[in-house]
């Protein structure tokens, strides 16, 4: 009986620190995609004045457009950014 409560604790603990494992990995891909941002836009200048398309594939992952005139840009970190036109 003894063995089993440590093979219960065994795989509890195992499966914390496969979470815990699992939400660090997707931790360390978003500050990747966000250092990969940031760099572009040291890049880009003190202004940018029109479109850039590198600014553009390295920040925007896609935009929706809906019914009501409103844009939803969804940024490559998950951010939303909705703007009526």
């Amino acid at each position: 009986m003894l063995l089993t409560g440590y093979a219960a604790k065994h795989e509890k603990l195992k499966k914390q620190y496969g979470d815990a494992h699992a939400e660090r990995e997707a931790r360390q891909n978003k500050a990747q995609i966000l250092n990969g941002m940031i760099e572009s836009l040291r890049g880009a200048g003190p202004a940018v004045i029109g479109f850039d398309e590198k600014l553009w594939n390295t920040t925007i992952d896609h935009v929706t457009v809906n019914r009501d005139d409103t844009l939803v840009f969804t940024m490559r970190d998950g951010r939303e950014i909705q703007v009526k036109r």
